[in-house]
């Protein structure tokens, strides 16, 4: 009789703190951070044509959300700033430190199609996750046809024991996986060659 009360007791506490607010949206900011350290490549000066598309078909307009006690998708959680413009401003941040210039129409075009960026909750028992998904398809190119590095940088972000299945969780979780797809890519030795060669 006890256990039973007591496994009661923590279905509603769960019910309670997942449900309290999830039919209503979240806006949150997710920041990048990076977790590589930024040095020349003995490129420097090099200028850059960055091209970011959003090529999500999931999540298009949000980064994920919300989820209910009962593991259900409610409210959308959005961020205040576009996917690509975050993806961009990583990206500037990344080559910037790696003394490279970002400008337009240059020989050398290093283009990224954001193929997953979001966050989902997921409930085991009584403990709830954040996983997040970054998938980043980086092409280099030089002089618009020669294609110097193709590949995906990719990577799943899990956090456990979230308090709620809310905004702010699916930001810090997200900014996780960003950063570990873009410190995967960037210690990625073909892709710095391909930035030295072009």
């Amino acid at each position: 009789m006890t256990k039973r009360f007591v496994k009661t007791a923590i279905s509603a506490l769960v019910l309670l703190v997942l449900g309290g607010c999830a039919w209503t949206e979240d806006t949150v900011e997710v920041s990048y951070r990076s977790a590589v350290p930024g040095q020349s490549i003995g490129a420097d000066g090099k200028q850059v044509t960055l091209k970011v598309t959003d090529a999500r078909i999931q999540y298009k307009g949000s980064i994920g959300s919300k989820t209910n006690g009962y593991g259900q998708r409610t409210a959308a959680i959005r961020s205040t700033k576009p996917v690509g413009e975050i993806v961009r401003g990583a990206f500037v941040q990344e080559l910037t430190e790696r003394e490279l210039q970002v400008a337009e129409n240059t020989d050398l075009t290093l283009s990224v199609a954001i193929k997953a960026m979001h966050n989902n909750f997921l409930i085991s028992g009584v403990v709830l996750e954040a996983r997040s998904t970054t998938t980043l398809v980086v092409q280099v190119r030089k002089g618009g046809d020669t294609v110097l590095y193709q590949d995906v940088a990719s990577a799943v972000y899990v956090e456990n024991g979230v308090l709620t299945a809310a905004g702010d969780s699916a930001a810090r979780s997200l900014e996780a996986s960003l950063r570990d797809a873009m410190a995967a890519l960037f210690t990625d030795p073909a892709f710095i060659d391909a930035l030295i060669r072009a």
